[in-house]
């Protein structure tokens, strides 16, 4: 298997905005989405910085916009979700048909990279399981790998812009940049194919 830092140039591009579109599904309390958030960044930032990309670090946006806007909306920052209140209990085939119509937007240009093939749903399940994990722990003061959900206790559902492909559970911990790089590259144990799990279980991929 290639290493991360064989990636195509894509991938390491430095201009290219990284990370997944995100699509929040649960709306219940803004607090514990920012817990969320914190670390989902938290682990984002740690597997750049192990695969010696720290420096594109800036250059993460999960499209996590608020929405509906109003006249007193203040400027927000790239940690934001493709996402609205109409969202909320959304299903895969709902999310599918928002990311496809996200695509033909023109808000960015579309290739054939991770960003564009999948998109992520973040449902309750997802945030009461960040909370449950980080009971003790400290985004600021515990060692990366004490914060590493080896298990896949987190899990958020990764869904395909394609029907055919589906959707599966990803360890939030393993989501970017392991999963975004293995699903756009083709190979044994890499693509699609070869990450996906069925249903009841949650991809680990190290």
């Amino acid at each position: 298997m290639e290493s991360q830092s064989d990636a195509p140039q894509a991938w390491a591009d430095s201009r290219q905005r990284v990370g997944f579109v995100v699509y929040r599904t649960d709306y219940r309390d803004d607090a514990q989405w920012a817990r969320f958030m914190a670390f989902l960044n938290n682990q984002a930032h740690t597997g750049l910085i192990d695969d010696g990309k720290g420096d594109i670090i800036k250059y993460l946006d999960w499209r996590v916009q608020v929405c509906p806007p109003t006249s007193h909306q203040q400027t927000i920052s790239l940690t934001e979700t493709q996402s609205t209140p109409d969202l909320q209990g959304a299903n895969e085939i709902e999310v599918r048909k928002r990311f496809n119509d996200w695509l033909q937007s023109g808000e960015e240009d579309p290739d054939d990279s991770y960003r564009y093939r999948a998109c992520v749903l973040v449902d309750d399940v997802s945030l009461d399981a960040v909370d449950e994990w980080m009971e003790g722990k400290s985004l600021d003061d515990d060692d990366p790998l004490t914060l590493f959900d080896r298990r896949g206790r987190v899990s958020v559902w990764l869904v395909s812009r394609h029907e055919e492909e589906g959707e599966f559970e990803v360890g939030l911990s393993y989501l970017f940049p392991t999963v975004a790089f293995l699903i756009q590259m083709e190979g044994e144990g890499q693509g699609w194919d070869a990450v996906a799990v069925p249903l009841g279980e949650t991809a680990t991929p190290w």
